[in-house]
């Protein structure tokens, strides 16, 4: 049994360390020139990986402290598994550090980028019900300037009716007067 707590401590150290490797292995950022315009999600991923990565780390590196005050393990396991897990913290950190600054001008880009589509979605939904408000009114200022227009076209023929009717009644009123 007391060999089974350090074998199980090491097997899991030893765990957490390939499967380190294997996620660097799998996540080797480009951090240079080459990179001009920073891809969404790339380096703000990469950085919640390594944050949780050095949080497994220090729980691991906990882990060895207290085996080794339980008398679990041995001294030279303890400082064995302290030096592993303390250089690779450093990678880490040194990791975090290189990528936190892209990470947050990525944070600051997509959060620039929202602000332009609500914008964008704000002008246009202002710009639609201007065109529909606009249109509106022509149709009313339409719909009033044409019974004028009619009117005044109704007006003069009428007037013009009116005038012939009346040369026609003087014209009868003449005939008679010259019939007596």
């Amino acid at each position: 049994m007391e060999l089974i707590l350090p074998a199980a401590a090491i097997v899991s150290s030893a765990i957490m360390i390939y499967s380190t490797y294997r996620l660097n292995r799998l996540f080797k950022p480009s951090y240079g020139r080459e990179r001009v315009k920073v891809v969404k999600g790339d380096y703000t991923a990469r950085l919640k990986e390594l944050e949780y990565r050095r949080e497994m780390i220090r729980n691991a590196i906990l882990n060895v402290i207290k085996e080794y005050d339980s008398g679990k393990i041995s001294e030279e396991t303890k400082n064995m598994l302290l030096k592993r897990f303390r250089s690779e913290l450093e990678e880490i950190e040194s990791e975090i550090e290189s990528i936190k600054d892209y990470a947050e001008l990525e944070r600051l880009e997509k959060e620039y980028n929202k602000l332009l589509n609500e914008y964008e979605d704000r002008r246009r939904r202002l710009e639609k019900r201007i065109r529909e408000l606009r249109s509106a009114l022509k149709i009313r200022e339409e719909a009033k300037e044409k019974p004028k227009a009619v009117k005044k076209a109704e007006k003069k023929p009428r007037e013009e009716y009116s005038l012939e009717e009346l040369m026609k009644e003087i014209s009868k009123m003449m005939s008679e007067l010259e019939a007596e």
